[in-house]
């Protein structure tokens, strides 16, 4: 079936995902997914939606493993978007198959996933003097050292940090956890927020600003993380699932239980983490050291 009137189905399809309750990054992410991945196969949706051309658009070989797994959510989102608006049929068949395509392996980690512990080191210990560079290193090391992802990150605020008493809140699938700072570890994070963001007038409430005093974009993150990498001298892409990734392999060399880390991170499938060459037999339970420092209210 081919789709002469693209522009109507691109905009239902938009408008079927803002109602979805997702963040616009991801929106935008799916929503180009669906142009590209019809715009291929000549706006034919029997076409496109042949088990061998889906495999083709998630297996892309020149993409990444994160493009290839948002990619496979992508097709999942589309399918019900069309079997929604009657479009195709048998949507069932189709996601069975999709599920036993040789598609991304959800526990592969590849070398270039993970930064090395004398990379973190450099990533950590970079200083230069620029504007917004406190700013700019607490945001790293915030991401580093807590394991907050993207959208955690951009979306703390003042209020979420009790600078006294050391702790610092945030909600993950409506569960609000409070993690004690270290001054060790977090210093960068405690620096800005008594050096620079105590001098930014309140008007905005949250805790890391851009330029404009505005809140951060998840692709302005990007943007900082890559820079400093660079002036770092890591030659590899730093992305912060990289961050926390790697956060998460120190912890497991350290002895932390997969089981630990799973509910620190929130991420129920940390199996990618036994792909690394460690010796399981020297694990220590740390569980009592965590419920010291993180808190579920």
């Amino acid at each position: 079936m081919s789709y002469n009137n693209s522009d109507n189905i691109f905009e239902d399809y938009l408008e079927y995902l803002n109602n979805q309750k997702l963040n616009k990054s991801s929106v935008m992410s799916y929503y180009f997914d669906f142009k590209i991945h019809l715009n291929e196969n000549d706006l034919n949706l029997k076409k496109a939606f042949e088990l061998s051309n889906i495999n083709k658009f998630i297996n892309n070989p020149t993409i990444k493993s994160s493009t290839k797994k948002r990619r496979r959510v992508s097709i999942k989102k589309i399918l019900m978007f069309l079997d929604q608006k009657g479009y195709i049929s048998d949507i069932n068949y189709l996601i069975a198959n999709i599920k036993s395509l040789n598609s991304v392996n959800e526990i592969e980690l590849e070398s270039q996933e993970i930064l090395t512990e004398k990379e973190i080191q450099r990533l950590l210990d970079f200083n230069e003097n620029y504007s917004n560079f406190l700013r700019d290193k607490s945001i790293i090391e915030t991401i580093y050292t807590l394991g907050l992802r993207t959208d955690e990150l951009i979306n703390l605020k003042i209020k979420d940090i009790d600078i006294n008493l050391k702790l610092l809140s945030f909600y993950r699938t409506s569960i609000k956890k409070t993690i004690t700072l270290n001054c060790k570890y977090n210093s960068s994070l405690i620096n800005y927020i008594i050096k620079e963001r105590s001098k930014i007038p309140t008007a905005s409430e949250y805790l890391f600003l851009s330029r404009n005093n505005d809140k951060f974009s998840r692709q302005s993150i990007w943007k900082i993380i890559n820079k400093i990498s660079r002036n770092s001298g890591i030659e590899v892409k730093v992305t912060p699932k990289i961050l926390r990734k790697s956060f998460a392999v120190s912890l497991l060399k350290k002895g932390v239980p997969v089981s630990v880390l799973s509910d620190f991170f929130g991420v129920e499938n940390m199996n990618f983490l036994l792909k690394e060459n460690i010796d399981r037999n020297q694990y220590f339970d740390l569980m009592e050291y965590y419920k010291s420092n993180i808190n579920e209210q």
